[in-house]
């Protein structure tokens, strides 16, 4: 990942790991997600601590 010199990553939730999280973080990335429209999309996002995410319905999620 350092090797494109990306600040942040987007990967849809769907594909989101904690140990590919972790890597993302230690390496100094972080980790934006897409697209979060439901509770369990938004519940397991936030519990493998993302740095952002990106919905259809952001007033969902203030």
């Amino acid at each position: 990942m350092q090797q494109t010199n990306a600040d942040y990553l987007h990967p849809h939730w769907h594909y989101l790991e904690e140990n590919w999280i972790e890597a993302a973080h230690e390496a100094g990335i972080g980790v934006n997600s897409y697209t979060i429209n439901t509770q369990e999309e938004f519940d397991f996002s936030c519990a493998n601590h993302i740095d952002g995410l990106f919905s259809d319905f952001p007033d969902r999620w203030s």
